[in-house]
């Protein structure tokens, strides 16, 4: 079974809303971005990709979609052109009806091929972000007054939660400590990576912690 369709946006099915038909599909695994340097007397280059995040890094993804057009010769300019208004130089979310449970996020373009009165070929194709996004937004919820702490497991993708806090306290992550002001804190320093991640708080009220997970 092949992709039915794809939805951009949450609003816009390329069959539902275009009469487009998929016939190929097309996702690439995006490309390591491999940092390396030959150093003298050294066996084989020294390997730094990992060495400014402590975590691999990529390149952006292509997407290619080939359709075919089931309107009529007669209405192909008016569906050309509400394709490429909505979609050609565009930053849209994609969902494919097959992988519902995440998005990806790039730029699109639409190349229009009509090879005679009874066939027309669309092709989108997208500059997407390297991870695919989880549709649903994760948020983890503690309680009460005193320490708490959380347990998250992350996804592939290393991700900076959003931390909320009724009151000020402090969060200690990888044996650091950082202020966490009252209200919503983005800090770099507790970035969530794959597996277990644990964060305890000194006190203060009630803690609220989401973040978005990703996959390759």
């Amino acid at each position: 079974m092949g992709y039915a369709a794809v939805t951009f946006d949450g609003e816009k099915n390329t069959f539902d809303d275009w009469g487009l038909m998929l016939a190929r599909v097309s996702i690439s695994d995006p490309e390591a971005q491999v940092i390396t340097t030959d150093i003298p007397g050294r066996n084989g280059p020294l390997d730094l990709s990992e060495v400014l995040t402590g975590y691999m890094t990529y390149k952006n993804r292509k997407i290619e979609l080939e359709f075919d057009a089931s309107s009529s010769y007669d209405e192909w300019p008016a569906l050309r052109s509400k394709i490429s208004n909505y979609l050609h130089g565009r930053n849209r979310m994609i969902v494919f009806d097959n992988d519902p449970d995440y998005y990806y996020y790039g730029r699109f373009s639409v190349d229009h091929r009509l090879t005679d009165e009874a066939t027309a070929t669309v092709v989108i194709t997208g500059s997407v972000d390297p991870y695919k996004y989880e549709a649903e937004l994760s948020e983890i919820s503690l309680t009460g007054a005193g320490s708490k702490t959380a347990t998250i497991y992350g996804s592939r993708m290393p991700v900076v939660p959003t931390i909320t806090a009724a009151t000020a306290t402090t969060a200690t992550f990888n044996g650091t400590t950082y202020a966490v002001a009252a209200g919503e804190n983005l800090i770099p320093g507790v970035c969530l990576v794959e597996g277990e991640n644990t964060l305890v708080f000194a006190g203060g009220g009630n803690i609220t912690i989401s973040y978005r997970g990703g996959s390759l």
